[in-house]
């Protein structure tokens, strides 16, 4: 009995130090992700936007921003294993992707942002 308890008691040890290192590595992608979201803040932000184009711009920096806050967030959900960051920050993130997709979805429906000659009929753009 006494020896089952222990094992046991080991076992319990053994699951909880896994959780930790999991939750080690999910917070560092998180603080990972974070970062290439702020490199492409960046890259966004040195764009120099036509006026047509600035409630676009300014809708897809929103999104970033909000996708970059939501990392931060989960990341330090993960670190200090706070679950309410964590699932705050996952929402927040789905929430902040989907407004990216959408503004990029209602660009392409917009502009025609398709290659130079994406449009143009097989034998026009193989010069036939």
């Amino acid at each position: 009995m006494l020896l089952a308890r222990c094992e046991a008691l080991h076992r319990d040890w053994l699951e909880q130090v896994d959780e930790q290192r999991r939750n080690e590595r999910l917070a560092n992608a998180a603080a990972v992700y974070h970062w290439h979201l702020r490199g492409l803040l960046d890259r966004l932000a040195a764009v120099e936007v036509p006026r047509a184009l600035d409630a676009w711009h300014e809708a897809l920096t929103g999104s970033l921003e909000s996708a970059a806050s939501a990392t931060r967030l989960m990341s330090h959900g993960y670190r200090f294993n706070n679950v309410r960051r964590i699932c705050d920050g996952g929402a927040r993130l789905e929430d902040a992707l989907g407004q990216a997709v959408a503004v990029r979805d209602a660009l392409v429906r917009v502009y025609d942002l398709s290659p130079v000659g994406a449009h143009q009929p097989a034998e026009r753009a193989t010069g036939a």
